[in-house]
């Protein structure tokens, strides 16, 4: 049944493999053919680390004990599979953990890594039974398949991330990308280029302070679905995320007790408005009735008066 899965991932890399969402991530600075083969070297990675941890016949433990240098592993020989399948120098080929977006990506190694790896080497009930809506006896196969989808979108992300941040110089970036035909056409210059890495920095600062305390708050947790007929998508699971509260610095709560503020103030405010804009309705309405009857008076004491 792993194997099964496997093939129909890599099946689903021979269709359209654009972004169909409007949040923007690195894979979109590269075409499609090199998308295409970073998925694969994602995928093919990801099949050898299962297949090594079946052999070495760890426990559930010991495989969350792994579980973040098995993470840092598994990107690392993507990278360097896909940059030696691409005939690339691999001076551009190391990972800094110091950026926000790669920050992101490891504390979330529980919900990125840990769970898929836990189904497809233990099965299901290797996994907490709180950590889901439905049992973890009925996890549908393609729930998993969406889990594997995940891993390969967002670890594909992480490399083109390391790779582009590694380069020091725009000018420099440009022509490595462009030189090994891994650039999608519409970054080719240096100011689209610049303007992409911005937007790349304004979105992970906005994910890390934001969206993540969120997710947090609302038990959600979103991931990267390759459409079995092409193109890449993405939505929101519930995920129990009550010790990933834990985590966060002071900033991320003081945001998280900003949206708490925000939940029970909000409905009281908008009924207040509501009373609020009745009553001043009403008093209108006396005023202009009060009014309205003080003018016809008025009107027919000057009609009668210039009768005589």
């Amino acid at each position: 049944e792993v194997a099964n899965l496997f093939i129909k991932t890599y099946h689903k890399f021979s269709f359209n493999l654009s972004n169909l969402t409007n949040i923007r991530v690195p894979i979109d600075l590269v075409n499609e053919y090199t998308k295409r083969q970073l998925f694969v070297s994602v995928l093919m990675e990801l099949e050898i680390l299962v297949l090594d941890l079946v052999e070495l016949d760890l426990s559930v433990v010991n495989v969350m004990m792994l579980n973040v240098k098995m993470l840092y592993d598994l990107i690392y020989k993507s990278m360097q599979s896909f940059l030696f399948r691409s005939q690339c120098k691999l001076k551009y080929g190391y990972i800094s953990c110091n950026s926000l977006y790669m920050k992101f990506l490891f504390i979330e190694q529980r919900l990125l890594l840990d769970s898929l790896l836990k189904y497809l080497i233990f099965g299901s009930s290797a996994i907490n039974e709180n950590l889901h809506t439905f049992s973890n006896l009925k996890t549908p196969t393609k729930y998993v398949a969406l889990l594997l989808d995940n891993v390969v979108v967002q670890i594909s992300n992480a490399i083109v991330f390391c790779v582009l941040y590694g380069i020091k110089s725009l000018p420099e970036t440009v022509d490595f990308f462009v030189s090994n035909k891994f650039c999608n056409s519409s970054y080719v210059s240096i100011r689209s280029l610049a303007l992409f890495k911005n937007a790349l920095l304004g979105s992970a600062f906005m994910n890390w302070y934001f969206y993540y305390p969120q997710n947090i708050y609302s038990g959600k947790y979103r991931i990267w679905i390759i459409c079995s007929r092409g193109g890449i998508t993405s939505k929101y699971i519930l995920i129990y995320r009550l010790y990933d509260s834990f985590k966060l610095e002071k900033l991320q709560l003081l945001i998280l007790f900003c949206l708490e503020l925000q939940d029970f103030l909000i409905p009281k405010v908008k009924n207040f408005v509501v009373i609020l804009g009745k009553l001043f309705l009403s008093i209108m309405i006396k005023i202009l009735f009060s009014s309205s009857k003080a003018f016809i008076k008025v009107f027919l004491y000057f009609l009668n008066k210039a009768k005589y």
